[in-house]
């Protein structure tokens, strides 16, 4: 008989719960034995299942909080790629009102420099009006100071006819040369009213396509934003994944 009790084995079949007190490193004899055995070997087959599962369970897990982690990842990059979309559209749309500042101050110049260039052609046709009729009443002159003195009196009969035909002459062609000038200014003026034109067509053109852009960027960023609004509900989908993988 075993004074010592060493450790004891569970006999869920063979003894309804109990235990059976194993002593001095031997088992009794008899069908008693026989129950233990068979129990310790299906209570050692159980231990080693659950232990599997168990693994199973957490390499299962596991790989719901890798794939969770790497859903996040791919979320951010994809994020933030659109941010560099967005980025690069704004500095676009940024040069583009660059560019229509620049087209209409460009135009704005060429325009008063043709528009000075009018003012000049019309300046020197008065001058150039002015200095005829001066040299033309100067010969006027000249002709009654001859007439007066060859004894024909000035400014009657036939001498005043042949005065008022050189007068109406000198300002008819006085009248020319302003009106050459006048024509020639207003192709100038014509010339810088197209430049000023071009120019606003220009700028138009550049706005249209900075706002365009500008809505490509606000575009890029509203998508960014909805995908990191995504990774919280990502991340919890591969979690719940594993867990039922787990427990499945």
């Amino acid at each position: 008989m075993s004074s010592t009790l060493l450790f004891t084995i569970p006999l869920a079949a063979a003894t309804g719960g109990a235990t059976v007190p194993i002593t001095g490193g031997s088992i009794a004899a008899g069908t008693a034995g026989t129950a233990i055995a068979a129990s310790a070997a299906s209570s050692v087959a159980i231990t080693l299942g659950d232990v599997f599962t168990g693994l199973s369970a957490i390499a299962a897990i596991g790989s719901g909080f890798a794939s969770a982690a790497s859903e996040s990842r791919a979320a951010e990059i994809q994020a933030q790629s659109l941010e560099n979309q967005r980025r690069a559209h704004e500095d676009e749309a940024r040069a583009r009102e660059q560019q229509a500042v620049i087209a209409e101050q460009e135009s704005v110049q060429r325009a008063k420099l043709i528009e000075q260039q009018a003012q000049q052609i019309r300046d020197q046709a008065k001058e150039e009006e002015d200095e005829f009729r001066r040299r033309q009443m100067s010969l006027v002159g000249s002709q009654r100071a001859l007439l007066g003195a060859s004894g024909a009196k000035v400014g009657t009969g036939v001498s005043l006819l042949l005065e008022d035909d050189l007068t109406n002459e000198i300002s008819l062609q006085a009248a020319k040369i302003r009106e050459g000038g006048d024509i020639e200014a207003k192709r100038f003026m014509d010339q810088a009213s197209f430049e000023r034109t071009l120019g606003s067509n220009d700028a138009l053109a550049f706005r249209t396509a900075s706002e365009s852009v500008s809505r490509s960027a606000a575009s890029s960023q509203s998508l960014a934003d909805t995908v990191r609004g995504t990774i919280p509900s990502r991340r919890s989908a591969s979690l719940l994944k594993g867990f039922r993988e787990a427990f499945a």
